[in-house]
């Protein structure tokens, strides 16, 4: 099993100086079995790991776990879309 967290600020994403060591996404969590993605609450880093699939081009059977909602996640479907 694989975890990597992509976000783990609070409920608005920042940017600047002061996030370059810890990031400035908000929450949410990638979770990888050998042939299962499981995405834990859609935070704006998602963006990222979109666009690493891309590159990759790999094929990804994969699940969304929202456990909480508030408006980045519904913005959710847009940043996997984008990527």
């Amino acid at each position: 099993m694989y975890v990597r967290f992509w976000g783990t600020r609070g409920s608005l994403p920042t940017t600047g100086r002061h996030t370059l060591r810890f990031g400035g996404n908000t929450s949410w969590v990638e979770v990888r079995t050998v042939d299962t993605l499981v995405i834990i609450d859609c935070g704006s880093g998602l963006h990222n790991l979109g666009r690493a699939l891309a590159q990759s081009c790999e094929s990804v059977r994969g699940h969304i776990l929202i456990t909480h909602t508030h408006a980045l996640n519904a913005t959710c479907k847009t940043l996997i879309n984008e990527s």
